[in-house]
């Protein structure tokens, strides 16, 4: 659970600074592309301190994998927050949990008890809550903007499945392997859209973005060590909950932000999910 713990924290911190830097004006973009130098100088310094086992290929083919799903979900969150509003955009890219659990519960058997299956479907609320709580804020959903929210979804699942499928099918030796592999893709993809587009590369927004990217080598670290003893079915869930819960309170305490009728209600399944994923 300290493992499960310390992501939370890790990805908690992600969502501060990207925050901070949003009210800054920093170019996102820039920064999340940023984030994968620091990711990736840092996960490469892990697995070589560790040894640098030389992973398998199948090892090589997920972390390339992963790599695609992290940037390229980046790219569509990015985009419908744009058109859909950062509520709608965060809650779509939360509930891609959803992926990862169904795939943990039909491939691989991970059955919950009664009180983490209520869990699940707390945490299934919470995240619809905060979705409505998006709508209610908003003028309403173009198409466009429905196609990247599910963009958006398949995409951030595919994130999470990727971490799943490497812990029940591939050695526990090669996981500094993969994620090494998975942030100098991440890096490889993100610069690429960068460079497609005019960006100016100031030294703010890649300050930001090397931050950020330490607290993604933590956050994605100690969620592959976790994988290792808690089932996905309840790791899933119960982190995102968390992050949710953790960023809309310091939204409410920090930044006064008033998360509405949805809002408070997606807080309160929030706890009840925590409460019985971890009872």
């Amino acid at each position: 659970m300290l493992y499960l713990l310390i992501s939370i924290v890790a990805s908690i911190a992600i969502s501060v600074l990207l925050k901070r830097g949003a009210g800054s004006g920093h170019d996102q973009l820039v920064v999340t592309a940023s984030n994968y130098i620091s990711a990736s100088a840092l996960a490469g310094c892990l697995w070589l301190l560790r040894g640098a086992i030389w992973p398998s290929w199948p090892t090589v083919l997920l972390g390339i994998a992963g790599g695609f799903f992290y940037a390229i979900s980046l790219v569509f969150w990015m985009q419908a927050i744009e058109r859909a509003g950062i509520a709608m955009s965060t809650a779509a890219l939360r509930m891609s949990v959803a992926l990862p659990v169904a795939m943990s519960m039909v491939f691989f058997g991970e059955l919950p008890s009664p009180n983490e299956g209520l869990g699940i479907v707390f945490t299934l609320l919470a995240i619809v809550l905060i979705t409505l709580s998006g709508r209610a804020t908003g003028d309403g959903v173009t198409e466009s903007a429905a196609v990247l929210l599910l963009l958006v979804f398949l995409t951030g699942g595919g994130a999470y499945a990727t971490l799943k499928l490497f812990t029940e099918l591939r050695p526990a030796q090669e996981r500094d392997a993969l994620l090494s592999l998975i942030f100098l893709s991440a890096m490889a993809m993100s610069w690429g859209t960068v460079a497609c587009g005019r960006h100016r590369y100031r030294r703010a927004d890649i300050a930001n973005g090397l931050a950020i990217g330490a607290c993604n080598v933590t956050s994605n670290g100690m969620m592959l060590l976790a994988l290792q003893t808690v089932p996905g079915v309840l790791a899933f869930p119960f982190v995102n909950t968390s992050v949710l819960l953790g960023t809309a309170f310091l939204g409410t305490v920090i930044w006064r932000e008033r998360p509405g009728g949805f809002g408070y209600a997606s807080i309160a399944a929030s706890i009840v999910a925590i409460v019985l994923l971890t009872s």
